[in-house]
C-alpha cells in the first residue's frame, strides 16, 4: 500500500492529547503486513525544530502499565532500550500486550523537523522487539538520506 498523506493523531497511549501535536504540518502513513508481523509507520513534519521536544513529551507520558485505545486494551506497557540510533536527535521506545493476543512494540524518533512513529505487531514480544530494532534503524537511515 502506498503511503497516505494527511494529518495524524499518530500517538495513542496512556496520555491525553500532546499539546505539540497541534503544530503538526502534515504526515505520511503506511502499513505493511507480512508473515507473522505487521509494521506501521507514520512520519510527521513539524515546524520550528519542535520534533525533538515532542519525543521528550512522549517519553514523559508513557508512564502507565495499561490503557485502552482504538478498540483494544493494552497491558504490560514498559519502556525498552533500542540500540543507539546515530541519525536520530531523540528516540523513545516501549512494548505492550494487546487484548487481541498481539505483542506491540513502538518507537518514536526525531530527525530535524520530522518524527517517525513505528509500530511492530507480532505474536511474540521478542519478535516484535527485534523487528522494532531493525525497522527503527532502517527508517532513521532512510530519513537521514532524504533530509541531509
Amino acid at each position: 500500500m502506498p503511503p497516505k498523506e494527511d494529518k495524524w493523531d499518530w500517538f495513542e497511549s496512556c496520555r491525553p492529547f500532546l499539546p505539540s501535536e497541534a503544530k503538526q504540518v502534515t504526515g505520511y502513513h503506511g502499513r505493511w503486513k507480512g508473515e507473522g508481523a505487521i509494521i506501521d509507520q507514520t512520519v510527521v513534519a513539524y515546524p520550528d525544530g519542535v520534533a525533538e521536544d515532542i519525543v521528550g513529551e512522549v517519553k514523559r507520558t508513557v508512564t502507565c502499565t495499561e490503557y485502552s485505545a482504538g478498540g483494544s486494551d493494552y497491558s504490560k506497557v514498559a519502556s525498552v532500550t533500542l540500540p543507539k540510533v546515530p541519525e536520530a536527535d531523540a528516540v523513545h521506545a516501549w512494548c505492550m500486550t494487546s487484548s487481541k493476543d498481539h505483542e506491540v512494540c513502538h518507537s518514536v524518533f526525531a530527525e530535524q523537523d520530522l518524527i517517525s512513529s513505528i509500530w511492530v505487531i507480532s505474536g511474540d514480544r521478542e519478535d516484535a522487539l527485534d523487528g522494532l530494532r531493525v525497522m527503527t534503524a532502517l527508517a532513521a537511515k532512510r530519513i537521514e538520506a532524504q533530509i541531509r
